[in-house]
């Protein structure tokens, strides 16, 4: 559950049967609706697809989860190896995707090759390593 409080005229509560869901999120998409300008919009750029296909592969997060990314029409597609879900990331630019106005996947390179992702999301970064790519 999450209780969000957005100035003297309106509180979200966000109720999910889901532990990997993001309700801060969730919180701030219903408040936008209600006031407008919480949060910025964001821009989706159109990659070509060999860009695209340079992130496919699994990302380890901690222990035993993984992200598993893969190319989803014009943006990509995420799935965490725990469960939930699979996610769409459009492409903000080159190297940052997003699915909420306050959650971002970028990636960074090492010699032109993909080797790790952060995401960015609640004010807490977490990067994950590549372990593995397409093939």
């Amino acid at each position: 559950a999450e209780y969000s409080r957005y100035d003297d005229s309106l509180g979200v509560i966000v109720l999910v049967n889901a532990d990997s869901a993001r309700t801060d999120a969730i919180a701030l998409e219903v408040a936008n609706h209600y006031i407008r300008g919480l949060s910025p919009k964001r821009a989706v750029v159109k990659l070509p697809a060999a860009t695209l296909a340079e992130y496919v592969g699994r990302y380890q997060l901690d222990g035993e989860n993984f992200l598993t990314i893969g190319v989803d029409g014009p943006g990509l597609s995420a799935q965490f190896s725990q469960g939930g879900a699979q996610f769409r990331l459009l492409p903000e630019n080159p190297s940052t995707f997003f699915i909420a106005k306050d959650e971002s996947y970028v990636f960074s390179k090492e010699n032109g090759q993909v080797t790790r992702l952060t995401i960015r999301a609640g004010g807490a970064d977490t990067v994950a390593n590549k372990i593995a790519s397409a093939h």
